[in-house]
């Protein structure tokens, strides 16, 4: 579901009629619902994945203001929100296929994102 919505949002067409025209419209409570998944699955399997920073950040950036993009582009904008939190940045440096970060410093992050997105379900609800 959340790569139709980013899809429907990004898209560009090749040949045919955009990509928003195509695909419906989610419901915003959908898609946020949906931004959870992702997140548990990066626990089980990449604890300390530098994916699972930005994944989380990207799903941030689209809770709070409502935009798409890519992890970099989310991990630029929580960089700005959260200066202070290092981990985005080391994520963003380490997008490496085999870099690790330290589980320690993914957790504490990944704790984070649940606050904003119960405060944006219930927003939307």
């Amino acid at each position: 579901m959340l790569d139709l919505a980013a899809g429907r949002a990004l898209g560009q067409a090749l040949l045919g009629p955009p990509p928003g025209d195509v695909f419906a419209c989610i419901p915003s409570t959908w898609v946020l619902e949906a931004v959870l998944e992702p997140l548990a699955w990066h626990a089980a399997h990449g604890a300390g994945s530098p994916n699972t920073v930005l994944n989380a950040c990207r799903d941030w950036r689209y809770a709070v203001a409502g935009i798409w993009g890519s992890q970099k582009e989310g991990g630029n904008w929580a960089r700005q929100q959260r200066p202070d939190l290092s981990v985005i940045a080391q994520a963003l440096s380490a997008r490496l296929p085999g870099t690790t970060l330290p589980s320690h410093a993914v957790l504490a992050f990944k704790a984070r994102p649940h606050r904003w997105r119960t405060r944006a379900l219930k927003a939307f609800v």
